[in-house]
């Protein structure tokens, strides 16, 4: 009876000691099992030169703008253009997703930015191209991005089971950013060799390619419209369920801190005495750092639960963010090496902090609304850029130091916020996973 107890009690105690670990975001090996999914290899694939045409896209009308006019504001104006239609169509574009054929709004979207960028050609070869025009060309584009997030979340999600949806947004995260350091080396490349010309011909490529291969590797199931639907209020306000709205709130948060990395970086360069070189190297250390979250992932992810991996993250971009400020007080060669590895570490943390959340939208998401879902975390991500991004403008006015430390104060808020309020969505995405895994057995 004795020896009956112990083995029952050990059996208990064991049990107890890895009940945490059923939470961890996925176990060991498993973060490529997606790509065992023919289906979802070849989508993947497709993704990249998706991806690629989309950065292209914002890289060269950026410099394009630069060019045609000196003014800092009007240049600025471009990233408006590009994520104002986001917040204003995400949750839109996420609900005709749902309602409507995935495969007819991702091929829609990309022959948008397709049209959008041969209109563009053709204004800079017969020389008419002008700050307003460019400016419209760029919302097109920004309506269209509004569109493909959405619906290819939605695709990638449903061609694997719902408990690899956190797999397949990682998967996707990592696509755009591999996609984002290898274009920003030939689009410059483009750039400095052709122009605006040679830009928007990289841009014009990517996008047909990706068109093609999407056209051939979207299952026939994607194809139709769908037959079930629901109205309008039930499909947005049922799809922003109490989980999603933890999110949303972690994403603005977070996004309100990180903005400020992409909005004062060039004028944090400039106090450094250095110049374009440096914000080159920077922002390419920042794709870096996003294509290496991988490997982190892959490491880390076993071994850690959502709750705690997503904290972990947020408190280094916080971090990240607060050597920034130091590097103002420290001598040129030092302050280079510094910003260098925080730059690094940022582009780590936010591309690991949005992979994880982007993920947990798909998996909690509701029947039938995983798209609309993905419109809610886009809407409030982009907002935080949208409304901080001018703040920390403003503070910069009065003080750099202010500006960052103040963003890394937001992000350590975040931080903090999912530690407390993120229990319940550790619990869920564990129950979703099991239940999964259950109904797979």
């Amino acid at each position: 009876m004795r020896t009956t107890l112990s083995v029952d009690g050990y059996e208990k105690k064991r049990e107890l000691v890895r009940s945490p670990m059923k939470s961890v975001i996925f176990p060991r090996g498993s973060l490529f099992h997606p790509l065992g999914n023919r289906v979802f290899r070849r989508f993947w694939f497709a993704s990249l030169f998706s991806h690629s045409g989309i950065w292209a896209c914002f890289m060269t009308t950026s410099w394009i703008m630069s060019d045609l006019s000196s003014d800092p504001s009007t240049a600025a104006s471009v990233q408006t253009a590009l994520y104002l239609p986001v917040v204003l169509l995400a949750i839109v574009a996420g609900y005709l997703v749902d309602q409507g054929s995935p495969r007819f709004f991702l091929l829609s979207a990309h022959w948008a930015l397709m049209i959008a960028t041969i209109a563009a050609i053709v204004l800079i070869v017969f020389g008419a191209l002008t700050e307003k025009s460019l400016w419209f060309l760029t919302f097109v584009c920004g309506c269209g991005f509004a569109f493909v997030t959405p619906a290819w979340n939605s695709i990638a999600a449903s061609v694997v089971p719902k408990s690899h949806a956190l797999r397949s947004a990682v998967l996707g995260s990592f696509s755009y950013s591999l996609a984002r350091l290898v274009v920003s080396v030939l689009g410059g490349i483009a750039l400095s060799h052709g122009g605006s010309l040679g830009g928007m011909t990289v841009v014009c490529f990517c996008l047909l390619f990706s068109i093609a291969l999407f056209t051939v590797v979207i299952p026939q199931e994607y194809h139709s419209f769908r037959t079930c639907r629901l109205s309008f209020p039930a499909n947005v306000l049922g799809s922003f369920n109490a989980n999603i709205r933890m999110i949303c709130a972690a994403g603005f948060m977070t996004s309100i801190g990180a903005s400020v990395v992409w909005a004062l970086l060039p004028l944090l360069v400039k106090r450094m005495h250095s110049g374009p070189t440096m914000l080159g190297l920077q922002m390419a250390l920042l794709g870096f750092g996003a294509v290496a979250s991988i490997a982190l992932i892959h490491v880390l992810a076993p071994r850690l639960s959502f709750r705690t991996f997503l904290a972990v993250m947020t408190l280094q971009l916080s971090s990240g963010i607060a050597v920034y400020a130091l590097t103002l007080d420290l001598p040129a060669d030092m302050s280079t090496v510094v910003l260098s590895i925080s730059s690094f570490a940022i582009g780590i943390a936010w591309t690991i902090s949005q992979s994880l959340m982007t993920g947990a939208c798909l998996q909690l998401s509701a029947p039938g609304a995983a798209a609309t879902a993905i419109g809610w975390y886009l809407t409030s991500s982009y907002l935080g850029f949208a409304l901080a991004s001018p703040l920390w403008g403003l503070i910069s006015r009065i003080s750099l130091l202010h500006a960052f430390t103040g963003s890394a104060a937001v992000a350590a808020t975040s931080a903090i916020y999912t530690s407390i309020a993120f229990p319940t969505i550790e619990r869920t995405l564990s129950n979703s996973d099991g239940a999964q895994k259950e109904h797979c057995s």
